[in-house]
């Protein structure tokens, strides 16, 4: 059971993630650095090895609108050597991070 009495403020998770899928959708560029950092996450996660279904949950073999950044950080044109997130890893580090910054906000009024 979770305690959030000592929490301070709590942002509302569906409407973080709400405007974290509907950045995605339109390719707003702020989510060009929250696709970077997530694959650098799931490059993380995955550094041990890991099972198939864990690479499909957090690797896209598919490019998404926010990976041009991750592209054209590429060494190499012809050999990717940087990890290609999917949307749903992007969605979840993206709504964490707005999470974070609403508490960190709200703990500095």
């Amino acid at each position: 059971m979770e305690d959030t009495t000592d929490v301070m403020y709590i942002v509302d998770m569906n409407e973080a993630q709400e405007l974290v899928h509907a950045a995605i959708r339109d390719a707003d560029m702020k989510m060009l650095s929250v696709a970077y950092v997530s694959g650098f996450i799931g490059r993380r996660l995955l550094c041990n090895g890991s099972c198939d279904a864990c690479k499909a949950c957090l690797i896209s073999e598919a490019q998404l609108p926010t990976d041009v950044y991750i592209h054209f950080n590429e060494c190499s044109i012809t050999v990717h050597s940087l990890t290609y997130p999917t949307e749903k890893l992007v969605e979840t580090v993206g709504t964490a991070v707005t999470v974070l910054e609403g508490m960190i906000l709200e703990g500095l009024t």
